[in-house]
């Protein structure tokens, strides 16, 4: 649900030219448009200092009206400090409605340019500013309502984004931009747990987003059948045609009757079903038929199945499928083998790989990878820290392939965003304590020794209690259940307890444990969908025999079937996403198709969806 779904401003750079047509298009506070020749730099520098000269002898309102039209020509001048240093000390309930939107305008576009997300959340839900939209010029109207849509989304807090959304696109009267409106609002009910979809659905005054609601829920109840919900779209849109959805509909709902068309009439299934990875690949093919078989007893509209073990060469097996009629192949698990198959000439029918390679630039047209990525998994769990405001981490991750992966993609992301990270050494998996590692790293061993060289000083013996330092915030954790009921208890003895831990899935395997579970109160988690929604019946259920990693490859296993209907419409739509039990999966360059994850959290010693930060609405 964190995710960084909307990257707002990347950079200062892009500010001038956006706030300049901002500010001089439909603006009372600003001048009259004057000639291109004089609007250069030094120019708007000159006239952002004439309104602050004029401001020094006026009273308000008209003082916050001249200083914020100079803070907007200083930012159109690319004078982004000197515009904050205006805005800052600027009081909001003095401004009259017009001025008030462009401040904070303004002012959140300056804070989003610098990650401070919290802030632009504060200025865009002051209280004055939304209660006076309706006054406002519809121009702005709408720029407020992007503004907040897109932050209330990057910020999980998707019910209020599509609100926003939904306002937007009733102002707009463009067709084609109504259109991108309502794919950017169908992405964000996209990232509503289905249970809240549920709730809102039934409980909603506003039959507009009630419509909206519904219509997500239909697509959300039938991902493993994509015929059964072209169906179930249709039949909603002969109920509801005057809904902006039926008028306007989001482009995967309108493109899901060509994918149909193009659904393979017989699937081939290759995996290592003998040998080292037997055991991986009969669990996620025992996920792959508890899908199949749930479409088959429900509605009969299924491929023809036909699996191959791949021990015996997979190329040789690609080929054999391919001449016996596989209109599409899922498979291989094994890297070598799905490098094998990057090397051939061409390959005739499509193929969703089960894994990733490590070279993506080998994988030709038609061959899709899809995994269990802990680096996806990392690289969410860098995002959401950072939107949280995190800066300086802490990283406690295993001596396995795996956790090596997993470091290197939260150290590449975090690093990239400015972040500060220490690591402490790789743990071996079978390590009985913890505080070897995590101690050097929390400098308790340097706080000790300052304290010995006052008694030293002092001549006596002095009450004290070791300090671990001070410039961490928060801990980035790679663990099994096991090792991380080890993990946090000594980061808690090591005076480490008020750190927010972030995990990627495999701290949770999906079976509440209350009794241990309390080791890992407070941990928030990158979840596996399955996880925590209770979606699952019986039949696609992992068995709890299984060990955590096999009862989420069981999982993998479900959204390998559902992806063979779904991959060419995301090979045509990139921003459809298939709602899997392992994430929602989208496919990203290079043909990778990449998971974003709920976050779950341990709650008085149960797993439950991770709420939101709360932040404050006033100035």
């Amino acid at each position: 649900m964190f995710a960084m779904r909307f990257r707002l401003l990347d950079c200062h750079r892009a500010l001038p030219l956006i706030l300049s047509a901002l500010l001089f298009s439909g603006c009372t506070t600003a001048p009259a448009p004057e000639p291109e020749a004089y609007r250069s730099g030094e120019r708007l520098i000159q006239l952002a200092e004439q309104d602050l000269e004029a401001a020094r002898d006026l009273p308000s309102p008209l003082r916050e009206q001249h200083l914020v039209r100079a803070a907007g020509n200083f930012i159109a001048a690319d004078r982004p400090e000197r515009a904050e240093a205006i805005l800052q000390h600027l009081k909001p309930a003095l401004m009259p409605p017009e001025t008030l939107a462009d401040y904070s305008i303004l002012y959140s576009r300056l804070a989003l340019a610098d990650d401070r997300f919290f802030l632009a959340r504060n200025l865009l839900g002051y209280e004055r500013l939304v209660s006076s939209l309706p006054q406002l010029p519809v121009a702005k109207r709408m720029t407020l309502h992007q503004l907040r849509a897109d932050l209330f989304s990057l910020l999980g807090e998707e019910q209020e984004g599509v609100a926003e959304y939904r306002q937007l696109a009733a102002l707009s009267t463009d067709p084609m931009e109504i259109s991108a409106i309502h794919d950017k609002l169908w992405q964000a009910l996209g990232h509503i747990p289905r249970s809240s979809l549920e709730n809102l659905a039934a409980t909603s005054t506003d039959p507009e987003l009630q419509g909206w609601y519904k219509l997500a829920l239909l697509t959300r109840q039938n991902t493993g059948d994509i015929r059964q919900q072209f169906q179930q779209v249709k039949a909603w849109e002969s109920l509801n045609p005057n809904h902006a959805a039926a008028k306007y509909p989001p482009t995967t709902i309108r493109q899901i009757e060509q994918a149909i068309l193009a659904l393979p009439a017989r699937i081939a299934l290759l995996l290592p079903l003998s040998g080292e990875f037997s055991t991986a690949a009969n669990t996620v093919r025992d996920g792959f038929l508890a899908a199949y078989y749930r479409v088959l007893t429900s509605t009969g509209q299924t491929p023809e199945v036909r699996i191959y073990d791949t021990e015996s060469g997979v190329v040789s097996v690609y080929n054999e499928a391919i001449a016996e009629g596989a209109q599409m192949v899922i498979g291989p698990l094994r890297k070598e083998d799905l490098a094998a198959l990057a090397g051939m000439t061409e390959l005739p029918v499509p193929v969703i790989g089960l894994n990733y390679m490590e070279d993506d630039s080998l994988s030709p047209p038609g061959l899709y990878q899809f995994g269990l990525s802990i680096a996806d998994e990392a690289r969410q769990a860098a995002d959401r820290a950072w939107i949280e405001g995190r800066r300086t981490a802490l990283s406690v991750t295993p001596d396995t392939s795996w956790g090596q992966s997993a470091i290197a993609a939260f150290r590449d992301d975090w690093q990239q965003r400015g972040g500060t990270l220490i690591e402490t050494p790789a743990y071996p998996s079978e390590l009985p304590d913890f505080s070897p590692v995590l101690r050097p790293a929390l400098l308790l061993d340097q706080s000790e020794e300052r304290a010995k060289r006052l008694e030293r000083t002092l001549g006596k013996n002095l009450e004290f209690v070791p300090r671990r330092r001070q410039d961490l915030d928060m801990v980035f954790m790679v663990a099994y259940p096991d090792q991380g009921r080890q993990i946090k208890p000594t980061l808690d003895f090591l005076f480490a307890g008020d750190l927010p831990i972030y995990a990627t899935s495999h701290i949770y395997d999906g079976i509440p444990n209350p009794g241990k579970d309390r080791d890992l109160e407070g941990i928030r988690f990158s979840a596996m969908p399955w996880t925590l929604s209770g979606e699952l019946s019986a039949e696609m259920e992992p068995a709890t025999t299984l060990a955590p990693a096999y009862r989420n490859l069981f999982a993998m296993g479900i959204d390998a079937y559902q992806l063979h209907q779904w991959i060419g419409l995301m090979a045509a739509r990139p921003e459809t996403e298939l709602h899997g039990k392992t994430g929602r999966i989208r496919l990203g360059s290079g043909n990778r198709l990449q998971r974003s994850q709920p976050w779950g959290e341990f709650h008085f010693s149960r797993v439950r969806p991770a709420p939101q930060p709360k932040v404050g609405t006033e100035l």
